[in-house]
């Protein structure tokens, strides 16, 4: 038998032949060269919890034993002994979980009950067995006692189950009904509440309306208003014109006409200017740049003028 190198090994399904497992892992382990340790390995990650504990028995570890050690006790407990004890127990002790189907939970029993009773001749007792976890491990206790008194205390196992997903059907296809009814007075209730919301939202776009247009028709008379206040404090602000016969041309100085109309001809000095007091140029601290501060700085002519007279000479 050939295997891809990039397939992962084959898994043993606990109440599989182990035998038959074990030969076809021998040759995928052949088929991708593996060595003793890989296969041990591999071997240990491809059985389940259970079978791993009953092989490691009293030892440390498993992963100490050798492959043949792992394969010879695998094939001594799997079809006895504690592994086989430990199923049934998980199978008695079985009950239907919270969040649990009854489809699930039936469905759990059954791949529980052909691991612990793998064996044909034990026929008969697994499917008593698992009629008993079935009624003793359902939630609905009053289920349990109809599907009891149904099948007139006959112990059998498939007609218990097919009763269970038949009660399952039944209450989901009223769950279904019930919610159709349900969401059908919830569709009117919205439709009737949409229609109610449409009526009050078109009676206030109404009355927003007509609010809207009173605001706009206030606003336009108040932008009238401030163009009337501004053209009058423009006109407030502004000097009348004197008349012409009253200015004076600023060329020949006469009155009557303005400066771009005189006829005398353009003038060198039109106004005096008022006189103002001589300066004295000679001075050497006279600048007709203005400083930029007020602190006098001493030239050499200061400084010679104000230098103290020399010492006496002994």
């Amino acid at each position: 038998m050939a295997f891809n190198f990039l397939l992962p090994p084959p898994r043993y399904e606990p109440g599989a032949d182990l035998q038959d497992f074990i030969r076809v892992f021998e040759s995928y382990a052949e088929s991708i060269k593996a060595t003793e340790e890989v296969k041990r390995h591999m071997f240990l990650s491809t059985i389940d919890d259970e079978l791993r504990w009953i092989i490691q028995g009293k030892d440390r570890s498993v992963y100490n034993l050798d492959y043949s050690v792992i394969v010879e006790r695998a094939l001594k407990n799997s079809t006895g002994g504690a592994y086989l004890h430990k199923l049934r127990h998980r199978l008695i002790t079985r009950r239907e979980m919270p969040r649990e189907t009854p489809r699930e939970f039936v469905r759990a029993i059954k791949e529980l009950g052909d691991k612990a009773y793998p064996e044909e001749k034990e026929e008969d007792i697994k499917r008593e067995v698992m009629y008993t976890v079935l009624l003793s491990g359902l939630l609905d206790q009053n289920l349990a006692a109809n599907i009891s008194n149904r099948l007139n205390h006959k112990r059998d196992f498939w007609a218990a189950a097919e009763l269970v997903l038949n009660e399952q059907s039944t209450a989901i296809v009223a769950t279904v009904t019930t919610s159709v009814d349900d969401k059908r007075d919830f569709d009117n209730t919205v439709i009737t509440t949409l229609n109610e919301l449409k009526q009050g939202l078109h009676k206030n776009t109404e009355h927003l309306t007509s609010t809207v247009a009173s605001l706009q028709a206030q606003c336009e008379n108040l932008r009238q208003q401030v163009r009337t206040l501004a053209l009058a404090q423009h006109r407030s602000d502004v000097r009348p014109s004197r008349p012409l016969n009253q200015r004076r041309c600023f060329n020949c100085g006469e009155s009557g006409h303005l400066q771009r109309q005189c006829l005398g001809g353009k003038k060198t000095t039109r106004f005096p200017r008022v006189p103002t007091q001589p300066v004295d140029k000679q001075n050497r601290n006279y600048s007709s740049v203005p400083r930029a501060t007020s602190r006098v700085v001493p030239t050499k002519a200061m400084m010679t003028s104000e230098r103290l007279p020399d010492s006496p000479t002994v």
